[in-house]
């Protein structure tokens, strides 16, 4: 599995900007299976994707209640 690791700031500004990235790493070739760390100024990430395989595949919809992923 490899792990990708990128900083909050390379992400575009979108509705669901970490889905859409995934999808865009899987168009460039990258391997479904692999893992996404987004990191700001921490030395921890501050979001981890472990399948962006998986992340691709999901959107959001908006419920009566709060926003939930869906595939």
């Amino acid at each position: 599995m490899t792990t990708i690791r990128i900083n909050r700031r390379d992400i575009p500004n979108g509705v669901t900007p970490i889905l859409s990235y995934c999808r865009a790493l899987i168009a460039q070739g990258c391997d479904p299976a692999s893992r996404l760390e987004v990191y700001r100024e921490h030395t921890e990430p501050d979001i981890i994707v472990r399948n962006i395989g998986k992340a691709a595949g999901l959107g959001v919809s908006e419920g009566d209640h709060a926003p939930r992923f869906i595939k």
